[in-house]
């Protein structure tokens, strides 16, 4: 990986491709190896962009990609609405969850950051990249 992972402040971006199977499967949650578990750090996320790559046929039902510590109940970023629905090749950016008072736990220490898709996509054969950015910030 190619950097210390107990260093503080330290920012790192990853990069993880969903493909069509992934965004198909309702609940899909994946594991970004670049944000493990560190202990007595966490994982704040500062950004998430997205390219989807439009295929032959265009994404219905709904999604809401996004990225939370593995034990939150909150995302921190995500993208929502018909941005995966798109019927062609585009960039996008994703918007920053802000924590509501009955649940404001976005950042969890000692935990790892994953990828969770909760919707009910039907049809689609796009790929969805996703570039993210976070910091290693000590608790």
């Amino acid at each position: 990986m190619g950097y210390l992972i107990n260093k503080p402040n330290q920012i790192i971006t990853a990069k993880v491709t969903l493909t069509s199977a992934n965004l198909l499967t309702p609940g899909y949650i994946i594991d970004v190896p670049e944000y493990p578990a560190v202990k007595n750090f966490f994982w704040q996320v500062m950004s998430m962009n997205g390219a989807i790559l439009n295929g032959s046929i265009n994404y219905s039902g709904t999604s809401t990609v996004h990225i939370q510590a593995s034990t939150a109940t909150d995302p921190q970023y995500r993208f929502a609405g018909g941005y995966i629905q798109s019927n062609v090749n585009t960039w996008g950016f994703s918007s920053i969850i802000t924590a509501g008072i009955a649940n404001p736990e976005q950042f969890m220490g000692n935990d790892k950051l994953q990828i969770h898709n909760p919707g009910t996509l039907t049809l689609g054969d796009s790929d969805l990249i996703l570039y993210i950015t976070a910091i290693l910030i000590p608790e």
